[in-house]
């Protein structure tokens, strides 16, 4: 049998939500904003909260890089961040800033149990998340990196937190 890439009708996927919550702080590139949908949708998340100066939706960039994924996952906007948390601990949600503070604690050596409901912020591009937000999480948490460069794309880090958060809720 002859190892080949699978066409996207080839690959079967099992389908499952998670008891996940993405809060976007002010993100403010268009681009970066669909891939979140994207990422989000491919990771199970069940909902994802604009908040701040994040760009508007219904936005024609933010659809083309979602790959239409926007449509699929429920989201809502909510003007500040400070006001959203209060309301998702009410509902039990565990509050984690993904961010690099000086409380962060490595992403990799956090434990989920399957019951936990997780709410995940993420920030601006520039600015990372607002100080007044960091001071009501949970948790902090950073993703350990080894180069000369202290941070990567704010997607990317969303990729790498959802999946160890999902291969531990699994």
């Amino acid at each position: 049998m002859i190892n080949k890439q699978l066409e996207h009708h080839e690959i079967s996927t099992v389908q499952r939500k998670f008891p996940i919550v993405i809060i976007c702080e002010s993100i403010r590139s268009p681009e970066n904003l669909g891939m979140v949908f994207r990422v989000a949708e491919a990771f199970g998340v069940e909902r994802i909260y604009l908040t701040g100066e994040t760009v508007k939706l219904p936005n024609r960039k933010v659809e083309k890089a979602s790959r239409s994924t926007v449509k699929h996952i429920p989201h809502e906007y909510i003007q500040k961040t400070t006001l959203l948390i209060p309301a998702l601990q009410k509902m039990a949600y565990k509050i984690i800033a993904l961010e690099i503070t000086s409380q962060s604690k490595a992403l990799d050596s956090l434990n989920y149990s399957s019951s936990e409901k997780i709410a995940l912020i993420i920030g601006s591009e520039k600015k990372g998340i607002h100080e007044d937000t960091l001071q009501m999480v949970d948790i902090n948490t950073k993703i350990e990196l080894f180069g000369s460069n202290t941070s990567i794309n704010v997607v990317s880090a969303l990729a790498i937190a959802l999946y160890e958060i999902t291969k531990q809720l699994r």
